[in-house]
C-alpha cells in the first residue's frame, strides 16, 4: 500500500482533473485551496496555542506542592473550558469547509459508500465525546471547588483535563488534514480506533474519579451521622439528667446498678464475718427458683402467653433467710434472670428493687410507691430517646403541678406508656415489695393495673410481682375476694382475670 503521503497526493491530482462525471475541476481547485490555505492558517494558530497551553499545564502538574496545587488546579480548568470553548468555534468552521469540498471529492470515486461510512463514524465518535466533555468540563470545576483540599481528587481531575487536551488537540488535527488524508485515514484503519480509545480513556477516568468522590461521601455521610448520632445521645443524657435532678433521684436507680448493688451487698455480709478455726465466712450456696423452673409452671406460660398487658404474683419461701437486718440484702435470681432474658432480646425491659430503702432515706409506703414509679419512668425514657424528647415539656410541667406527687407520677407514667408504639411489649420486675409494706399496698398495683388495661395504652406491659410466702391474701380459684380487695380493684371481675398468681417456690441451702 502507499504511504499516505503519496496517496494523499495522488488523490489530490485526481480530484484535480476533470472526470468522466460533470465536475467543475476550477471551483473545485479554488475551494481546496481555500479550504486549505484558511484551515492550515487556523489550524498551525490553534496548536501552537495548544502546545503551549500544555507545556504549562505539564509543568504545573511537575512542579505543583500540595500547597499550590489546589490554585494550580482552578488555573488549569479555567485554561481548559477556554480551550474547549475556542476549539469548538473552529471545529464548525472545519466541518462546514469539509461538508462542501467532501461531497464533491466522494463522488469521483467508486469507493465512497465504504469511505463516506467509516468517515463518518470516526467523526461522530469525535463530536459525541466532545459533547460530553463539555457538559462534564462543568462539573469538574465544581468537583475542585468542592474538593479543594483533597489530594487524591484533585489528581484525577488534573488528569482529566490533560486527557481532554491531548483528545481536543487531536482533534484538531484531525479535522485540520486534507479532505484526501481524512479519506486516507477511513480506509487505512479502523475509524473510530485512535479517538475511541482517547474518549474510552476519559470516560473511565471519569467513572474511576465518581467511584472516589461515592466513597468519599460515603466516609462524609457517616461521619455526619456518627456526630449526629453522639450530638443527640448527648442531648439525650442531658434530658435525663434534667429529669433525675427533677424527680430528685440519683443516677444509679437503673436495672443494672440494682443488680450490682444487690451482688455487692451478699457477699459483703458474708465477707465482714469472723473467721471460725481458720476458715472465712463465705456465702452460703442456695437453690432458688430459676427462670427456666418457673417457665414450666402453667401460671407463667399463661401470663407469657397473653396478648393483653397482665400481672403475675410470684409467692415464694423466704429468699432473703440469711440476712438478719431488716433490709432486703440481694435480688432473687429468678428477677435478675428475668432482666437479663429480655435485656438480650433488646425488648423494653424494666427491673425495681426496694433494697435498702432506709438507707436511702425514705419513710412510708407512699414514698416507696413514689420511688418505684420514678424508677420505672426513668428506665423507660432512658431507653426510647424519641420518647424522652417528645415528652420531656409536659413531664416538667406536670411536675411542678401542686397535685400530690403520686397522683402527678401516674399521670407522667400514663403519658410515657401511651407515646410507645403497639409492637412493643415492656417487662416490668417488681422485686422485694414486702420489705417497703407489712400488708400489699392498696395504691399500687390496683392503679397500675387499671392504668396499663387503659384504652389508651395501645403497648402491652406484663408486671412481675415478687415477694415472700404469705404476703398475698387468699387467692384460690372459688374465691378470690381477699385479692380483689389487696389490689385494690374491687368488684372489677375483667381486671381481675388479667392476675396470674404463682405460689409455693422454695429456698433452701444446698446440702441441708
Amino acid at each position: 500500500m502507499a504511504h499516505a503521503s503519496s496517496f494523499s497526493a495522488d488523490l489530490d491530482k485526481l480530484i484535480f482533473q476533470p472526470a468522466e462525471v460533470d465536475i467543475d475541476a476550477e471551483c473545485l481547485k479554488n475551494i481546496y485551496k481555500s479550504d486549505h490555505a484558511y484551515v492550515n492558517k487556523l489550524v498551525e494558530n490553534i496548536l501552537s496555542h495548544v502546545e503551549r497551553r500544555r507545556a504549562r499545564l505539564e509543568g504545573i502538574r511537575r512542579s505543583s506542592t500540595r500547597r499550590k496545587l489546589g490554585t494550580n488546579i482552578q488555573k488549569l480548568a479555567t485554561a481548559t473550558q477556554d480551550f474547549v470553548q475556542d476549539f469548538s468555534g473552529i471545529f464548525e468552521i472545519i466541518k462546514g469547509i469539509d461538508s462542501r469540498v467532501g461531497s464533491i471529492a466522494y463522488g469521483t470515486f467508486s469507493l465512497l459508500l465504504t469511505v463516506a461510512k467509516n468517515k463518518q463514524q470516526h467523526e461522530d465518535v469525535i463530536t459525541s465525546a466532545l459533547e460530553d466533555l463539555g457538559r462534564w468540563l462543568s462539573r469538574l470545576r465544581a468537583i475542585e471547588r468542592s474538593e479543594y483540599d483533597n489530594d487524591a481528587i484533585l489528581q484525577f481531575v488534573l488528569e482529566i483535563y490533560i486527557k481532554v487536551i491531548d483528545f481536543g488537540r487531536d482533534a484538531v488535527l484531525y479535522y485540520g488534514s486534507s479532505s484526501s488524508k481524512r479519506v486516507f485515514q477511513a480506509v487505512a484503519r479502523p475509524a473510530q480506533s485512535a479517538s475511541q480509545k482517547q474518549a474510552a480513556e476519559i470516560r473511565s477516568l471519569i467513572a474511576d474519579l465518581m467511584q472516589e468522590l461515592l466513597i468519599i461521601q460515603h466516609d462524609y455521610i457517616r461521619t455526619i451521622k456518627s456526630h449526629l448520632e453522639r450530638e443527640q445521645q448527648e442531648e439525650h443524657q442531658r434530658c435525663v439528667d434534667n429529669l433525675e435532678r427533677l424527680f430528685g433521684v440519683s443516677s444509679d436507680l437503673c436495672a443494672k446498678n440494682m443488680i450490682q448493688e444487690s451482688n455487692r451487698r451478699f457477699e459483703g455480709m458474708f465477707s465482714k464475718g469472723k473467721p471460725k478455726a481458720g476458715f472465712a465466712r463465705k456465702a452460703p450456696q442456695l437453690e432458688q427458683i430459676s427462670l427456666d423452673a418457673l417457665a414450666e409452671r402453667s401460671e407463667y406460660r399463661s401470663w407469657m402467653a397473653n396478648s393483653s398487658s397482665c400481672l403475675l404474683l410470684l409467692e415464694g419461701e423466704n429468699y432473703d433467710a440469711y440476712d438478719t437486718s431488716p433490709r432486703l440484702c440481694w435480688l432473687s435470681p429468678v428477677a435478675v434472670q428475668f432482666y437479663q432474658h429480655f435485656d438480650e432480646l433488646k425488648n423494653c425491659y424494666i427491673l425495681y428493687h426496694f433494697i435498702d430503702e432506709g438507707a436511702r432515706g425514705i419513710e412510708g409506703s407512699e414514698t416507696g410507691i413514689n420511688m418505684m414509679l420514678k424508677s420505672i419512668v426513668l428506665q423507660l425514657l432512658r431507653e426510647n430517646r424519641g420518647v424522652c424528647k417528645k415528652l420531656f415539656d409536659r413531664i416538667q410541667h406536670l411536675s411542678t403541678l401542686p397535685a400530690a406527687e403520686q397522683e402527678n407520677l401516674f399521670e407522667i407514667l400514663y403519658h410515657v406508656l401511651r407515646t410507645f408504639s403497639q409492637e412493643k411489649t415492656i417487662y416490668i420486675a417488681v422485686s422485694g415489695v414486702e420489705n417497703m409494706f407489712s400488708n400489699p399496698p392498696t395504691r399500687l398495683f390496683g392503679r397500675l393495673l387499671k392504668l396499663i388495661r387503659s384504652s389508651d395504652v395501645l403497648v402491652t406491659v406484663k408486671v412481675l410481682v415478687i415477694c415472700r410466702s404469705g404476703y398475698w391474701p387468699n387467692a384460690g380459684s372459688k374465691d378470690r375476694s381477699d385479692l380483689q380487695r389487696a389490689l385494690a380493684i374491687g368488684g372489677h371481675e375483667e381486671l381481675l382475670l388479667a392476675v396470674f398468681v404463682a405460689f409455693g417456690w422454695k429456698q433452701r441451702s444446698l446440702g441441708n
